[in-house]
């Protein structure tokens, strides 16, 4: 099974209403109705095999596992409240364990989000499991409405190429962390774009980059995005790498997952933001084609 099909799945069996939950299974984050506010809720699992190059250290696995809880909070247009992380793990040394928590100390005071608990557990590998509250006074959903501009922040194809030099060049990473400095820093210690919530009354909705621009904009269900407005997302660091091993930018673009920027609509323009297209009626479309879904697809088979 893919990863959408075991959501659906959960979603048919699990899914019942309760008068407090205003949003389930199914977005960046679960929504609880309070009496003033809304409580946002999202978990996000990394696996040693899977999320975690051997290139990382102990405390910059624990910025990210910490980044990426906290921008599923963002993309609700939540402000994060607190963290929890649970450990899994086989054998492990008061040195990695100093270093990993040092990364959350780095990562907790980066977003003012207090860690406050979580669990450990012995494991066959290294899995980490990140827990995140947020609040929020509206929330914001993966939607859209029909006209309304689509927007992107920051940069894409930087998490893709370092990983395709880790995959392809692992002898000789270091020669090319020097050559390409700010990809392997977006791999190393990516940021959730807690910046953008200052804008977030204009936003009609959002999520945001883990497994990919491809994948992620199949969210908003009918749109038409446009490669040479995406073309202004890719910084000039990853052209050159493209150009030096032959990879198609726009593909490269598409599937770089754990970016970690935010997907935007709406009909305001949105700073820090580079426009890819438009919600239309009915369809999804590249360049006036049908387009399918790119990105980073987790199987179960």
């Amino acid at each position: 099974m893919e990863e959408n099909e075991i959501i659906e799945l959960a979603k048919t069996i699990l899914s019942k209403n309760f008068d407090f939950l205003v949003k389930g299974i199914g977005d960046d984050a679960a929504v609880i109705r309070l009496e003033d506010n809304y409580l946002l809720l999202t978990s996000d699992m990394m696996v040693k095999e899977t999320h975690i190059p051997s290139i990382l250290s102990p405390s910059e696995i624990a910025f990210r596992v910490f980044t990426a809880n906290v921008s599923d909070i963002v993309a609700m247009g939540g402000k994060p409240i607190s963290f929890l992380i649970s450990l899994g793990f086989k054998k492990v040394s008061r040195e990695f364990l100093e270093s990993f928590y040092l990364g959350l100390r780095e990562a907790s005071n980066l977003y003012n989000c207090p860690v406050v608990g979580g669990d450990t557990v012995r494991a066959e590998t290294l899995i980490l499991s990140g827990f995140c509250l947020g609040l929020t006074e509206k929330p914001i959903y993966r939607e859209g409405r029909v006209g309304d501009k689509i927007y992107v922040t920051g940069n894409l194809g930087r998490v893709f190429s370092s990983l395709y030099i880790y995959y392809n060049f692992k002898d000789k990473i270091k020669e090319f962390e020097e050559s390409y400095p700010e990809m392997f820093k977006k791999l190393r210690k990516p940021v959730a774009r807690v910046d953008m919530l200052k804008d977030k009354e204009l936003f009609t909705g959002a999520t945001d980059i883990s497994d990919g621009l491809g994948r992620e904009i199949n969210y908003f269900k009918n749109f038409q995005i446009y490669s040479e407005k995406i073309f202004k997302l890719i910084p000039k660091d990853v052209l050159d790498f493209c150009e030096e091993f032959n990879l198609n930018p726009l593909e490269v673009a598409l599937n770089s997952g754990e970016e970690f920027e935010l997907i935007i609509t709406s009909k305001y323009k949105i700073k820090k933001a580079v426009e890819i297209g438009e919600i239309i009626e009915r369809g999804r479309y590249l360049d006036d084609k049908p387009f399918k879904g790119r990105g980073y697809i987790h199987k179960f088979y």
